[in-house]
């Protein structure tokens, strides 16, 4: 399709009202073995999940966002790296309840609850922004299912 100059600069204006640019958000991954993934490019506004479920890293984000973005399940837990975990927005208090619910199955499990916590968050809460343009973090592998855990076994 080809547009016409006018066309572009009307598409250009109405994307500028809606707070869309043309910015990019650069966002290094690595795995929990230190392996450096390609960085990979968000449109702001995009979630974290979004962008990992659309990239190529299926190896290590298998089964990942079961809920899908819906804060229900934390499959797609992942850890920020110093010193992004200060420049994030705090979670909300839905996001802490399935991250402790999820730690808690971790530890029930055999795992550590507090290494579990540490530096987590669940990618489908994070709106990537051009402020957090060149994050990193970490893919740690899909943590406990919280869809599958029955509601008596969560301690809620």
């Amino acid at each position: 399709m080809i547009l016409t100059r006018a066309a572009a600069r009307t598409i250009t204006r109405r994307a500028g009202r809606r707070g869309l640019s043309n910015a990019a958000v650069r966002v290094e991954v690595c795995l929990d073995d230190d392996t450096e993934l390609p960085p990979l490019t968000a449109a702001p506004g995009e979630s974290l999940m979004e962008l990992l479920s659309r990239s190529d890293v299926g190896d290590a984000w298998t089964d990942a966002g079961a809920c899908g973005g819906a804060c229900a399940c934390s499959t797609c837990r992942v850890v920020f790296l110093e010193p992004w975990r200060a420049t994030l927005p705090e979670p909300s208090d839905d996001e802490l309840d399935m991250l402790d619910s999820a730690a808690r199955e971790h530890a029930r499990n055999g795992g550590d609850e507090q290494e579990f916590l540490d530096g987590s968050r669940l990618s489908c809460q994070v709106s990537l922004t051009e402020s957090l343009d060149g994050l990193r973090v970490c893919l740690v592998g899909v943590g406990p299912n919280m869809l599958e855990v029955p509601l008596w076994l969560r301690n809620r």
